[in-house]
């Protein structure tokens, strides 16, 4: 076992000498990069167009250097560990390959987007060997985060929003008739739209929560717990918050009232959920969890 050097907090300190083997290994990840970028430059400007298009997945555009954050924290693993490549993940590639090519006979550019990220994945795993990919393991997955994923959740997304709504209208006594995606009060009538399904603040957190994840705790139950909750605090954030808008306008005694509002209430509740759920593990690393 490898013993790293670290400060009191425990966390690595950098190695003064970059171990051997790195010139090689970047030189034939640099070239792997080239040749997919050729080869698969339709997918790559397909996930580009919609970092542009849609502001569900602007935070694409931060992906890559979060990943250069994550490794720039395991400097002192990539200055002390030399790469061992090994060449059996290439047995992976025409399989994946194989998958690729049935995604664009189908036209799921989502799913040949994955593969393609999957299949670098395998090119990183050859070049830098299975130990050395595993100590970086957080950061090259992070990769995957460049895929804009995840629109198919919406209509899931929708009914459990509007499932938290009538509950809750139940709860506290106020008249509700529902149909699907429609609810009606007394005060008027309330759709939950597919832009109210909350699939952007969900991206958000759990990218947000990952990225947290990592970066405060070393143990991976701690990750794992912190993760599955960024993504149960926001679908459940976003129902409280289109309940919420319904009481106001139940209160107020008007729909209308409300309706030019609304979206600023929600990024402001969406905002304080944000920070109330981060602010935690700020105090945990500076007690140096």
């Amino acid at each position: 076992m490898t013993v790293f050097p670290s400060t009191p907090n425990g966390r690595p300190i950098l190695a003064s000498v970059i171990a051997p083997g790195w010139r090689l290994a970047l030189t034939f990840i640099g070239i792997a990069a080239v040749i997919f970028g050729i080869i698969f430059w339709s997918d790559i400007r397909g996930a580009v167009r919609v970092w542009i298009a849609s502001t569900a997945y602007n935070h694409c555009f931060l992906i890559l250097p979060l990943v250069g954050f994550l490794l720039w924290e395991r400097r002192v693993v990539i200055a002390a560990v030399s790469p061992h490549p090994s060449f059996w993940p290439l047995v992976l590639m025409p399989v994946l390959s194989a998958l690729w090519l049935i995604a664009a006979v189908l036209d799921i550019q989502e799913g040949r987007q994955l593969l393609v990220v999957t299949m670098f994945e395998v090119v990183l795993l050859v070049a830098l060997g299975p130990r050395l990919f595993w100590l970086l393991l957080a950061p090259l997955l992070f990769l995957f985060f460049l895929v804009p994923s995840g629109a198919f959740l919406v209509p899931s997304l929708q009914k459990i929003t509007a499932d938290i709504s009538v509950a809750g209208l139940h709860a506290l006594n106020i008249p509700v008739f529902s149909d699907g995606f429609m609810i009606e009060i007394p005060e008027g009538d309330f759709e939950v739209a597919e832009a109210c399904a909350g699939l952007r603040f969900l991206i958000a957190s759990a990218v947000f929560g990952c990225f947290f994840a990592v970066v405060m705790y070393r143990s991976f139950p701690r990750r794992a717990v912190f993760i599955i909750l960024s993504i149960a605090v926001p679908i459940l954030a976003n129902g409280l918050r289109a309940l919420g808008i319904i009481v106001l306008a139940h209160l107020e005694g008007s729909a209308a009232a409300v309706e030019a509002d609304h979206i600023l209430y929600g990024w402001f509740f969406f905002t304080v959920v944000i920070m109330r759920q981060s602010s935690p593990e700020w105090a945990c690393r500076r007690r140096g969890c």
